[in-house]
C-alpha cells in the first residue's frame, strides 16, 4: 500500500523538480557541501544518503544506478572512489544540516548540507575562533561617546 508516501513538491513540476534535485546532489557531491533552503535540503539529502550508500559497493550495476541521479562523470567517479570507502565502516547518517538563519534576500531560513567527517565541513571550534576573533575587535574599537555641542 502507499498510504501517505508523498514527496516534498518544491513548489515545482515534476520534471523541474527532478533537475533541481539532481543539480543540488551532484553539487553536493562534488563540493561536499551547499547552501540551500530547508525543504530542498531535506529533499536532497535522503538523494545522497541513498547514492552513498550504494557508492560503498563498487560494481557496474551500481555506477549506472548513481550515474541515472546525479550529472557528469566526475561525480559518479568521486561517489565510488572518495565517498564509499570514506564511509564504508559508517551504518548511514553520511550528511547533517546546520541552521544559517534568514537568507539576505527573500529571508527564507538557510541551511548548510554538508558532508559527515568531511575535509571542508563546519567545525564548532571555527565558530569560537570568530567570536574569539570578535571580541578582540571589540576590545580594540574605542567607545564612542555622544557629541553634544559646545555652548
Amino acid at each position: 500500500m502507499r498510504h501517505r508516501k508523498t514527496t516534498p513538491k518544491l513548489g515545482r513540476k515534476p520534471e523541474e523538480r527532478t533537475r533541481l534535485l539532481r543539480n543540488l546532489v551532484t553539487s553536493i557531491i562534488i563540493h561536499e557541501r551547499v547552501v540551500t533552503s530547508e525543504a530542498k535540503a531535506r529533499a536532497a539529502r535522503s538523494m545522497v544518503e541513498k547514492i552513498v550508500t550504494r557508492g560503498r559497493t563498487d560494481t557496474v550495476h551500481a555506477r549506472r544506478t548513481v550515474a541515472r541521479h546525479v550529472y557528469g562523470a566526475e561525480a559518479v567517479r568521486k561517489v565510488f572512489n572518495d565517498l564509499g570507502p570514506r564511509y564504508a565502516q559508517r551504518p548511514g547518517g553520511y550528511t547533517r544540516l546546520l541552521k544559517l538563519g534568514p537568507r539576505m534576500g527573500d529571508a527564507a531560513e538557510a541551511f548548510i548540507l554538508e558532508f559527515v567527517d568531511s575535509p571542508v565541513a563546519f567545525k564548532p571550534e571555527d565558530k569560537e575562533k570568530k567570536d574569539r576573533k570578535k571580541d578582540r575587535k571589540e576590545q580594540k574599537s574605542p567607545l564612542k561617546e555622544s557629541r553634544e555641542p559646545k555652548a
